[in-house]
Formats: structure tokens, sequence, C-alpha cells
């Protein structure tokens, strides 16, 4: 299956962002990161489709390879699902456009999501995939 985007470019403030939770995470790499928010975006109801309108979104890019690496048709199934579930009240976006703004939301909420855990970390967040034991 095609991906939804070849790359994926995020704005100033995703970098900002990015660059506190990977201090509070410990994970370097930003593409993890933004699995996690993209996965923490699809899972939740609220309305964030007009996030961002107008930002630049040059301060990081990341192809998509990078970032979905081997769960590419997992990421670009969900992706596509939600997308599909979203077009019935914002026939406006485009598949690219919607995932950008899926992770650009995902790193805003992360920050928030994560002092909500009691456990701290982000495996207790909404759409983690079970731990085994």
């Amino acid at each position: 299956m095609k991906p939804p985007i070849e790359t994926i470019r995020l704005s100033s403030a995703a970098k900002d962002r990015l660059i506190q939770l990977k201090r509070v995470t410990g994970i370097q790499h930003w593409n993890e990161l933004c699995r996690w928010a993209l996965c923490l975006a699809l899972s939740g109801n609220e309305e964030w489709t007009r996030l961002n309108d107008g930002n630049e979104a040059d301060n990081i890019t990341i192809s998509w390879t990078t970032f979905a690496g081997e769960y590419s048709e997992v990421l670009n199934a969900m992706v596509r699902y939600k997308w599909q579930q979203m077009r019935e009240d914002h026939d406006d976006i485009d598949l690219p456009d919607y995932l950008t703004r899926a992770i650009e939301h995902g790193i805003a909420v992360l920050p928030r999501a994560l002092q909500e855990t009691a456990e701290k970390n982000l495996c207790a967040l909404p759409g983690c995939p079970p731990q085994a034991n």
C-alpha cells in the first residue's frame, strides 16, 4: 500500500515539545515519539482537525520510511481508516494533511497525557499495545 505521505514536516512548536519529551521519556529518536503521538491522537475522539492551520511546518522533516519503520503497513492502515471516518464531517482535509495534523495534535497532548498517568510512562497511555508479562 502506498504511504499516505513521503515526507512528514512538523512545526517549530512540535520540535520544541519533542525536545522536552526526549528529556522526560529518555526516548532519543523523534520518529519513535511521533509514532506514540500518532497513536494517541488516533485513539482519542476529540476534535483536532483544524489545528495548526497556516503553521510553518518545516522545522522537522521525517521520511515516511523512517517514521513508520517496520510498522508501516499497520500505521498506514490506521491513518487511512481514521481519515475516512473523519471525512464524513471534514471532506476538505487530504490524507497527508490529516496525518501531519494527527501527529502535531498527539505531540501537543502527549506531555499532559504522561502527567495524568499513574505510571508516568508511555505504555500506560491509550492506544498502547498490551505489554507481555
